[in-house]
């Protein structure tokens, strides 16, 4: 196999065979990035929270208080009473265990929902954490993808105070622009070069 003595761009680790080659310049390089990529995505914290889903009671029947302990110490602070947890898992599962399967909450806003608080105040709280964890992150990505539309159309006679201007319009859409005001403005400004898209 041939190798440029001087590679720039790209890897051009040394190989005896194309598989090989593409397995040290390739394949590895990605798992890798895929492997960080996810490890960045999911942290500990959120591992910690994901484990609070065997207190939802759909899925609590093969599961045992030992799965839960990790979060527990992780989220000690804000338990009332953790000290109780084990017995209060107990009580928990056995009561969700006495109903029908089809009549239990399977998700975590059903299951704090009818979380008795007064019962079981530490794994109320546990849902209540679990129940407020962000599901996705796709508002962002769509401004993102939005604010690369616009700036592919306009790179070639945006200013960044225009950029600004027009993500600001895209984050706000709730605020009401006069466009008889918004005319006025320009038109005093004696800028001859101006388009206007409608």
């Amino acid at each position: 196999m041939r190798g440029v003595g001087r590679q720039m761009y790209r890897p051009n680790a040394p190989a005896q065979t194309p598989e090989e080659y593409y397995r040290v310049n390739l394949f590895i390089p990605i798992m890798d990035h895929f492997i960080v990529s996810l490890t960045n995505r999911f942290s500990a914290h959120q591992w910690m929270a994901y484990n609070v889903s065997i207190l939802i009671p759909s899925m609590i029947e093969h599961k045992s208080f030992d799965d839960l302990k990790d979060s527990i110490i992780f989220y000690e602070a804000y338990l009332p009473s953790p000290h109780l947890i084990k017995e209060e898992f107990q009580l928990y599962k056995r009561k969700w265990l006495n109903e029908a399967p089809e009549d239990r909450p399977n998700n975590a806003i059903d299951a704090y929902v009818r979380c008795n608080g007064t019962f079981f105040p530490n794994i109320k709280v546990l849902l209540q954490i679990y129940a407020m964890l962000p599901v996705t992150t796709a508002t962002g990505e769509r401004s993102f993808s939005t604010l690369k539309l616009v700036k592919t159309y306009l790179r070639s006679t945006m200013s960044a105070n225009r950029l600004n201007g027009l993500a600001m319009m895209y984050v706000h859409p709730m605020i009401n622009i006069d466009i008889e005001q918004v005319i006025d403005k320009f038109s005093k400004r004696k800028n001859r070069k101006l388009d206007f898209v409608v």
